[in-house]
């Protein structure tokens, strides 16, 4: 990605995006791509705190779906919708008085992508990606970690301080393909790995470890799309988009 080129994060919508560029009436627009992401995971984690022990078991499926066209020499992304589906978690503690189950409703909002872009290097196309995590244990306790979600290798633009790429056993999460490939025909392709990782907090008065692993399965499709590349060259300069 050369210095100073663009990518949208995957929460900027259409109409947005739509009205920051236009070519000029009659002029070809950038070449554009349909793109959909699905990414299914499952994982568990464990918190030991001061000697109760929290598990969690979680599993999703989150798809994202958009266009991504050309801009200069990587892409720019447009997002259609972004849909969650099959969220569901849950929780234990090893207190008497906190005995009951805690499930799906009682977890924050489901995971979502934190970024989202798309790299073209050396004729290779990256796609790079990272989730929102969130806090856990979700029961009443005195500390909180944020638990890690998925991502992409050689992301960037997260908070997280864990080299996750280090704590991949099993597979790869580097999701690319040639560039070629996505010429002329729809592509898809399939990534899969499995991570696992445990981290140690001290605090004042005593450790706390959250262990953490999920299994991934990302599906990859690509096809050449006219509509909006033509879309944007028959309108005037001046009109203003239609979301």
């Amino acid at each position: 990605m050369k210095a100073g080129s663009k990518f949208w994060p995957a929460g900027l919508g259409l109409g947005l995006a739509l009205c920051l560029y236009f070519p000029a009436a009659g002029r070809p627009g950038p070449r554009a791509w349909d793109l959909r992401l699905t990414l299914q995971t499952t994982g568990r984690y464990q918190v030991i705190d001061r000697g109760v022990t929290y598990n969690g078991d979680l599993a999703f499926t989150l798809i994202w779906e958009g266009t991504m066209e050309e801009d200069q020499e990587d892409f720019r992304l447009i997002q259609r919708e972004t849909r969650l589906l099959d969220w569901k978690a849950t929780e234990t503690s090893s207190l008497p008085e906190l005995s009951i189950i805690l499930t799906t409703a009682n977890f924050p909002a489901g995971p979502s992508f934190n970024y989202l872009y798309v790299l073209h290097e050396k004729n290779v196309i990256h796609l790079a990606f990272s989730l929102e995590g969130f806090i856990v244990p979700v029961h009443p306790s005195a500390e909180k970690v944020e638990l890690d979600l998925p991502r992409t290798a050689k992301s960037g633009f997260h908070s997280s301080s864990i080299n996750y790429d280090a704590h991949v056993i099993k597979g790869s999460n580097l999701v690319e393909l040639p560039a070629d490939l996505i010429e002329a025909t729809p592509v898809e392709r399939n990534f899969a790995w499995s991570w696992r990782h445990r981290l140690w907090l001290e605090t004042q008065d005593q450790d706390i470890s959250l262990l953490n692993d999920h299994q991934v399965r990302a599906k990859v499709f690509i096809r050449p799309s006219a509509r909006l590349a033509q879309r944007r060259a028959e309108r005037p300069r001046t009109s203003f988009p239609q979301t």
